[in-house]
């Protein structure tokens, strides 16, 4: 490759640069936001029961656990020249796209088909479009995650997680936005695409999903297996004292650890999937626990994420999802859904603020005091959120979830880059991939929901009240913070 090239892709990268590269999350929470909005609100008013839309949620982790390691490892071994973790953040973006499309007009493709008796094909398409568009914004966040790291330095990880995590704040906020404005009511809107709410959000969705692949997949060229042949970077035959040099963008820090970084990206492509089923099988005990951290972090911000809007619309508001549809009871429904959105816009806001100061405060109180103070911060909020059902807690606490999610997005992965620098996995008999290990670790997200798909609904029946997948966040969250006292932090 040549050493301009190189160089370039190795220099330190400035903040509207890192915006670019991190784009592609905001897009994934803007879908994600529609999804967890209306995707429940949307089933229960098929009329399938609360304890049946929640199995729905089983069938996106089941994908997740098995494919999305899979795909990382795959990735990792990629030798295509386009790169490779972009060729898989297209793929998964196809079916985020397609999933966009089923969700909100399953009833209108149903009825072409079919002119009459179309409700059970109605309701296929829609579970089917949540599945994937569920699936594949969860798995698509590793090999965009990965990327961020890839063409980045040691150096730039903790404000290039911030960043991806402010992007992916913003992203979700106008989302959620989005779901709480009266689209149907504004004249020039329903003159284009009617008056159907849910048919308007998702269209906006796909549009903002798709300007913001745009611009991460023509943000920075990747470094190709094929490019960089391990033999090659290994050898002494290149100067990276003259690649300094040659890019004056780059300070004298990438003398010595760009070539680590860049050979430690090599040794991760030759993992396989042979490899991967061992990483998961003897995987180092601090990845166990921040694996299970991570586990019990999702499990909390699961609950709060997908019932968030059914809550509000049944405890808070006292609406009926399943009432006909011209009922005061619905309209109240409807009502709470919205004023949810709103709450959810709070929540993706803070997220993207906490975000923003991640670093300065990871500098100031160290990774262990933020990982264990989130959990009990967010734990806390949702305790007093289920028990007063008002909405100003309603309202207020939300930024106790944002600063949950932030927590999430950073990190675990802040722990895993600096458990590479530091080479904690040199001794391992078999090479780890950063692009499995960040699967690993990432698909807590898909064991979390699927444990919660098999048991939240038949909970909330048996105790009569949806103030109990709060209550659950709030144990859960508790359960986190316990777990964070046991993961090694490193120079803490």
């Amino acid at each position: 490759m040549d050493p301009k090239v190189l160089s370039e892709i190795l220099r330190p990268k400035t903040r509207k640069e890192l915006i670019m590269l991190s784009s592609i999350v905001c897009g994934l929470e803007f879908c994600y936001s529609a999804e967890t909005a209306f995707v429940i609100p949307t089933l229960l008013t098929y009329g399938i029961p609360i304890n049946n839309t929640t199995i729905v949620w089983c069938l996106s982790p089941l994908l997740g656990l098995i494919v999305s390691p899979l795909l990382g490892s795959l990735s990792d071994s990629c030798k295509l020249s386009y790169g490779r973790r972009r060729p898989f953040i297209l793929l998964y973006s196809l079916g985020i796209i397609l999933g966009l499309i089923l969700v909100p007009n399953s009833d209108y493709i149903a009825s072409k088909i079919f002119k009459s008796n179309y409700h059970s094909l109605s309701v296929f398409m829609t579970i089917f479009g949540a599945v994937l568009l569920d699936f594949c914004c969860d798995a698509c966040q590793s090999p965009s995650r990965t990327l961020l790291f890839e063409v980045t330095n040691h150096n730039d990880y903790a404000i290039g997680l911030s960043t991806f995590t402010l992007t992916a704040g913003f992203g979700g906020g106008i989302g959620y936005l989005v779901g709480s404005i009266d689209w149907e009511n504004i004249k020039f809107i329903e003159d284009i695409v009617g008056s159907d709410h849910k048919r308007i959000v998702f269209l906006i969705s796909t549009f903002a999903f798709i300007t913001c692949l745009t611009l991460t997949l023509t943000s920075f060229q990747e470094l190709p297996f094929n490019l960089l042949p391990f033999s090659q970077l290994s050898s002494n035959n290149i100067n990276y004292e003259q690649l300094v040099e040659e890019s004056h963008e780059m300070t004298p820090l990438y003398s010595s650890e760009a070539r680590s970084e860049v050979i430690e990206t090599v040794v991760s492509s030759t993992a396989t999937f042979s490899d991967y089923i061992y990483s998961i099988i003897q995987m180092p005990t601090c990845l166990r626990i921040l694996c299970l951290t991570n586990l019990f972090s999702w499990m909390s911000l699961i609950c709060y994420s997908l019932y968030f809007t059914d809550f509000v619309a049944q405890s808070i508001f006292n609406g009926n999802p399943t009432a006909p549809s011209n009922s005061e009871s619905y309209k109240l429904y409807e009502t709470g859904v919205k004023f949810g959105c709103l709450c959810m816009t709070f929540y993706s806001m803070f997220c993207s603020l906490y975000s923003y100061y991640f670093e300065t405060l990871l500098n100031l109180f160290g990774a262990k005091f933020l990982y264990i103070g989130s959990g009990l911060i967010y734990s806390i909020g949702m305790l007093v959120i289920a028990i007063t059902r008002s909405k100003i807690s309603a309202i207020v606490l939300s930024f106790c979830a944002g600063i949950q999610y932030s927590t999430l997005f950073t990190m675990p992965y802040v722990l895993i880059a600096k458990y590479r620098f530091h080479e904690m996995f040199s001794g391992e008999p078999k090479p780890r991939g950063l692009g499995t290990d960040i699967a690993v670790v990432g698909s807590m997200v898909f064991l979390a929901q699927f444990i919660l798909s098999l048991c939240m609904g038949t909970i909330i029946d048996i105790v009569g009240s949806h103030s109990a997948a709060i209550f659950i966040a709030s144990f859960l969250s508790a359960c986190s913070a316990g777990c964070a006292t046991k993961v090694y932090y490193i120079n803490q």
